[in-house]
């Protein structure tokens, strides 16, 4: 009788650890994003995909990469966007990063800072807000009164989906 009782004890502490397992995993922070963002890197928007490393629990690393097209009659912008960052958290994160942005129209590169704050929700859902001052040549970009260089107080606000 001790014997079927210590059994039925460890197969029901091994199938809940399983079970423990299986969705503390599925839980976990995405590692692949993709969004449309106001602003940002790109000055007026861009569509991006953002790859995620995580190194520490809370701590990751993003890489991204993105376009931006306005079909301007007389001179349609294009663009694009390299990007690097820094999350600290889960589900409410601080987001900290750079950006590159290349203007094929005129060419010439505009850079970014950012800081702000990303949401990314357990069903993927993400969203995120900032300040992201940038750098450049602004002619480009149409932004008259700031056609020399300089650097523009700018934002970014986007949404998307994380995989």
């Amino acid at each position: 009788m001790k014997k079927i009782i210590l059994i039925s004890l460890v197969l029901f502490m091994s199938a809940t650890n399983f079970f423990a397992q299986e969705n503390a995993s599925s839980v976990g922070p995405k590692k692949n994003a993709i969004f449309l963002e106001a602003g940002g890197s790109a000055v007026w928007y861009s569509v991006n995909y953002e790859r995620k490393f995580p190194f520490k629990s809370m701590h990751r690393i993003t890489t991204g990469i993105g376009t931006l097209f306005i079909p301007i009659d007389s001179s349609p912008i294009f663009s694009g966007v390299l990007t690097a960052g820094y999350l600290y958290g889960e589900k409410h994160n601080l987001e900290l990063g750079v950006g590159a942005c290349y203007l094929f129209t005129d060419p010439d590169f505009v850079g970014s800072a950012r800081i702000g704050y990303r949401y990314e929700g357990n069903k993927g859902v993400q969203f995120r807000i900032g300040f992201s001052p940038i750098y450049g040549k602004f002619a480009a970009t149409g932004i008259e009164e700031y056609s020399g260089k300089g650097v523009l107080p700018w934002g970014y606000i986007s949404i998307g989906y994380a995989f």
